[in-house]
């Protein structure tokens, strides 16, 4: 019986180190904001005035996660609007992603 105890316990101890090793990454919250050749922004597709942007970031946040938002500009938008959005949404301290394919709305 003492070896069976043994083995339980040597059992445990591999299983508590192999799972020491795995890291679980944090969940992360997706959000879309679509930047047309106007200039004008629509956040997870409701429009929204660039001095807004903020507050709409903000709001979409989750607690214990991390946002990515993922930026679909048109092709002829002003580069002025997407670099302020950039800017906006890493104020916000979220990531950026990028898409190559814009569709208009």
């Amino acid at each position: 019986m003492p070896h069976h105890k043994l083995r339980i316990c040597l059992a445990l101890m591999m299983t508590a180190a192999a799972l020491a090793g795995c890291y679980l990454p944090k969940p992360v919250n997706h959000a879309e904001l679509r930047i047309s050749s106007e200039g004008q922004y629509a956040f997870n597709g409701l429009p929204v005035q660039p001095q807004n942007l903020q507050l709409a970031l903000d709001a979409a946040k989750r607690p214990g996660q991390d946002l990515i938002v993922q930026i679909e500009a048109a092709p002829t938008a002003n580069l002025v609007f997407v670099r302020r959005a950039i800017d906006t949404v890493k104020l916000a301290h979220a990531r950026v992603a990028f898409t190559k394919d814009y569709t208009p709305q």
